[in-house]
């Protein structure tokens, strides 16, 4: 009878392979590798192949999925020497590649700040695309994605988000917390050419820019004589401006 202490065995799974007879070696090879954690987990989807450096780099900072810490990477490398750029990542691939056999599963990998980023950057993408929409809905979404870019000068009233669908919503809260745990960008730094886009939304929706609004009304007052018949409703106009925060 086994004893408390005796170890549970762990199930096994039989996996048949064919290949020629020359590549057996290879394949040993890669198996070792990979259990000594030497190669990466997953084969990237990317067909590196077919592209030079710079032709691969390009298609890989504008692709959609392409995670906002992986471009930064791209570009921050390409200022480098290629041989250091080189050497830090096969030691950083090194190191992930051992972390990620002793996890055992793969599950876990997304989770934390890193996943939370990329499921808050996708729900971004998702919710910027609604607000180039024309319905009520898009013209909210619009305004809550200029709130988070800037509060200051687009005011955003969070009852408006009562109305929207429920996925809309869902992706609205992942980006607010995106955005409260990771507090080292900015939201419209997530997404390329972020701040002329997000400056564009607001055009195209006619949002108010307080900021804007603050300087029209001082540039207003300058032209309208403080004795005259309107010079006291400017001037309540200009510290009402002023003192609305």
């Amino acid at each position: 009878m086994a004893s408390d202490d005796d170890p549970t065995p762990q199930p096994t799974v039989t996996v048949t392979v064919q290949i020629p007879v020359e590549r057996r070696m290879e394949l040993e090879r890669l198996l070792h590798d990979f259990a000594s954690g030497k190669v990466r987990a997953i084969a990237p989807a990317f067909d590196f192949a077919a592209h030079d450096y710079r032709g691969a780099a390009q298609m890989l900072v504008h692709d959609p999925d392409t995670t906002y810490t992986l471009r930064s990477r791209i570009l921050e490398d390409d200022k480098r020497d290629p041989t250091a750029a080189l050497a830090d990542a096969e030691q950083l691939h090194a190191l992930q590649a051992k972390r990620f056999n002793e996890a055992g599963d793969t599950a876990p990998v997304a989770d934390g700040r890193a996943g939370q980023e990329q499921t808050g950057v996708e729900a971004l993408r998702r919710l910027f695309e609604v607000a180039k929409g024309s319905s009520a809905q898009c013209g909210r979404v619009a305004r809550f994605l200029l709130g988070l870019y800037n509060g200051a000068r687009f005011p955003f009233e969070l009852t408006q988000l009562r109305s929207v669908e429920e996925a809309v919503l869902e992706d609205a809260v992942r980006v607010l917390r995106m955005d409260a745990s990771l507090v080292g960008r900015e939201v419209h730094e997530y997404l390329a050419h972020g701040g002329p886009e997000f400056e564009r939304l607001a055009e195209t929706w006619y949002v108010l820019d307080v900021h804007k609004l603050k300087r029209m009304v001082k540039e207003l007052s300058r032209h309208i004589p403080a004795d005259g018949p309107y010079g006291q409703a400017v001037a309540e106009l200009v510290r009402y401006v002023e003192d609305n925060h």
